[in-house]
């Protein structure tokens, strides 16, 4: 009894070292983008607050999501594969073999990202009925992000194949798609407003984790549907 007790505290502690190494690994390849964006929140006016994000926007592609491209891949294997990989030499690769094509679809992505946020500000003072829709849209922009991260560490399709496939599993199962999200934005309020400890070890590991868990449940689901034509 004592012994498989101990046997579980000890497997849990590796993984919180895993969740914890491959967030640091995420910020530390992050690192610009996270000095660019540390004082989108202490600034005191929007001029501010617009310069930085557009910093954030031109930084983005380059280290952003070739990062996260590479902390999903990790994440992809212990979920789809091997647990046991080792850290660094798997997200390295990871981040070398996927750089060129996340670069690209971060160009993609950042630029409909810029467009949704500068309708978002816009209209809210203008339209709220306007505002409140882009407002919606972004949520969806968020699940249609991630799903992608997943599709490209989990398949070698071209990156217009793989917009295509993230949107649509962006759109199947709506319901399953906003218990993807709330998860997900709980992670995200607890790592800034309740404990801050969480963004340098665990927010991206965990939002990658939660995310690649309900990627595997739509790919089954979509093999069921497949089943039932």
């Amino acid at each position: 009894m004592a012994t498989s007790f101990m046997e579980g505290i000890t497997r849990l502690l590796e993984w919180i070292m895993r969740f914890a190494v491959i967030n640091v690994l995420w910020v530390l390849f992050s690192l610009p983008v996270v000095f660019v964006t540390l004082p989108v929140f202490f600034a005191d006016n929007a001029s501010a607050v617009f310069t930085n994000l557009l910093i954030i926007a031109m930084l983005a592609p380059f280290f952003f999501f070739p990062a996260t491209t590479a902390m999903f891949g990790v994440v992809h294997h212990w979920i789809f594969g091997d647990a046991d990989v080792p850290l660094f030499q798997t997200y390295w690769k990871s981040y070398k073999q996927n750089y060129a094509k996340s670069l690209k679809s971060g160009i993609i992505f950042t630029i409909i990202w810029l467009i949704v946020g500068i309708d978002i500000y816009y209209f809210s003072n203008v339209n709220l009925f306007i505002g409140g829709f882009f407002l919606i849209a972004s949520f969806f922009l968020f699940n249609f992000t991630i799903y992608y991260f997943a599709t490209s560490v989990h398949t070698d399709l071209k990156i217009f194949a793989l917009i295509k496939n993230s949107f649509l599993l962006s759109i199947i199962n709506p319901v399953y798609n906003l218990c993807i999200f709330v998860i997900n934005a709980t992670i995200i309020y607890i790592s800034f407003f309740v404990f801050t400890g969480f963004i340098p070890f665990f927010i991206g590991t965990l939002i990658s984790f939660v995310t690649l868990k309900g990627y595997q449940q739509k790919l089954k689901l979509v093999e069921k549907l497949k089943e039932r034509v």
